[in-house]
């Protein structure tokens, strides 16, 4: 009588089990599990992890409903999007592996991939990484946390997928830059670099007239190239009240900053800065709390300007600090490498570039803020734009990642050597020149 009950009780159990593993290797809050076997990847066994690894290919290609798996809706069988007939016999795969910071995995957690012009793609975080191979339509390694073992290619139309939304100078460990130093890794890039198989910015800013999902659809396609000006003459909000806006700003300039010592000496510039002008310093290097949510509005209220200096002088890198405060009627203030002309509208912000030292950007700075005119003239002209947002552009990326796996053969490519287009250029530039930030930095 009591044998009767074992499969009852047994099968129900190991099916519970199995659930929850797969929950918890494919969740992104489960990407520290390498802090939990003293940071040694190789801890995992790795009969196990493929044996796990294959037992979940198996489930989810079992699963003819939505489940929670990361990147949103998995499609069913018989889902149409434009000419495709997306069931379970052409969906394709995508891992991503080793996913480190918290920001990334927000974003990816929030991939919708059903919303692509090709929709039948799933991404999947994977926490750990085996030399086995898998099966999957692309691997993506993020670059400043790449382990030195790979997984074995299970055929020559797998994609290798470099990925990074940071600057070179933070991959901070060695084994990192030798684990993507290997030659003929890596078939294509996704990063901020405008050059990258992908482009992935941390935002974009586009004219108001412009419909958002027009744009992310060219951007999607790759057929979008330089944003469009608008014509100076074009009306803004009139009923917008400029000038009550700049007689509430009673502060002058305003930064936030957790880095202190960096790459591109922006703290000795801002120092040298404040022998003119008045800077107010937010953030760990300072002190002082930064404020809260809450107060934002306040504070962009309160402050005509916004520095938002970049930690590296590297080639298309501009901060997201730039894409969130944009939008905010505050003046911002960039300082890097980026040819900001490509990516922001002229007369929408100010550039650390076209002065000849601190001093001259200073001494600008202290008489446009007090002219309302001219000041209220930055505000106006930005408010014919707006921001596409960091998680839309990561949106966007992934939908580009898609299309080009569904049309694979017309974008195979390997590429020779990464770390000479991603890692030495920029690397050198910055770290053999002595950046002098009493004068004209380039």
């Amino acid at each position: 009588m009591l044998k009767s009950w074992y499969p009852r009780i047994l099968v129900p159990s190991m099916i519970l089990l199995f659930q929850a593993v797969t929950w918890y290797l494919y969740t992104p809050y489960s990407v520290d599990i390498y802090q939990k076997t003293n940071n040694t990847h190789t801890q995992w066994n790795k009969t196990q992890a493929k044996s796990l690894l294959d037992n979940i290919d198996e489930y989810l290609n079992k699963q003819k409903i939505n489940t929670s798996v990361i990147g949103g809706d998995v499609l069913s069988s018989g889902r149409q999007s434009n000419d495709l007939v997306l069931d379970s016999k052409n969906k394709l795969k995508i891992y991503m592996y080793n996913v480190r910071q918290l920001r990334l995995q927000g974003h990816l957690h929030n991939l919708n991939m059903s919303k692509c012009a090709y929709s039948n793609c799933e991404v999947l975080l994977v926490p750990y990484i085996t030399d086995e191979p898998v099966g999957a339509d692309a691997l993506l390694f993020q670059a400043n946390v790449m382990h030195p073992v790979f997984p074995r290619r299970r055929s020559p139309s797998q994609v290798f997928v470099f990925l990074n939304n940071e600057p070179p100078l933070y991959v901070h460990a060695k084994e990192s830059v030798n684990a993507f130093s290997k030659p003929y890794l890596f078939n294509w890039t996704i990063t901020y670099r405008k050059d990258s198989d992908i482009w992935m910015p941390y935002g974009h800013i586009i004219p108001r007239y412009q419909s958002k999902a027009k744009f992310l659809e060219k951007l999607e396609s790759g057929t979008c190239d330089r944003i469009p000006e608008v014509a100076s003459t074009v009306e803004v909000f009139q009923d917008k009240p400029y000038n009550e806006i700049f007689k509430n700003k009673t502060e002058h300039i305003l930064w936030i900053v957790s880095h202190c010592k960096t790459q591109s000496k922006r703290e000795k510039y801002v120092k040298e800065m404040q022998k003119f002008t008045k800077v107010d310093i937010f953030g760990a290097c300072s002190g002082k709390k930064p404020p809260h949510a809450e107060e934002k509005n306040r504070v962009d209220m309160q402050y005509k300007f916004y520095l938002a200096f970049e930690n590296s002088l590297c080639t298309d890198y501009i901060t997201e600090k730039v894409y969130k405060w944009y939008p905010q009627d505050i003046i911002v203030v960039v300082r890097g490498k980026a040819k900001y002309s490509k990516f922001l509208p002229n007369n929408t912000y100010i550039n650390a570039d076209d002065f000849n030292s601190p001093r001259a950007l200073s001494e600008y700075l202290n008489e446009l803020g007090s002219n309302e005119e001219a000041y209220t003239g930055f505000l106006k002209r930005k408010d014919l734009y707006h921001v596409v947002t960091e998680v839309e552009s990561v949106q966007t990326a992934f939908c580009s990642l898609c299309r080009k796996l569904n049309n694979v053969d017309f974008n195979r490519k390997t590429i020779e050597n990464v770390t000479q287009w991603w890692y030495e250029t920029d690397n050198k530039s910055n770290t053999n020149e002595e950046i002098n930030v009493n004068s004209h930095h380039k």
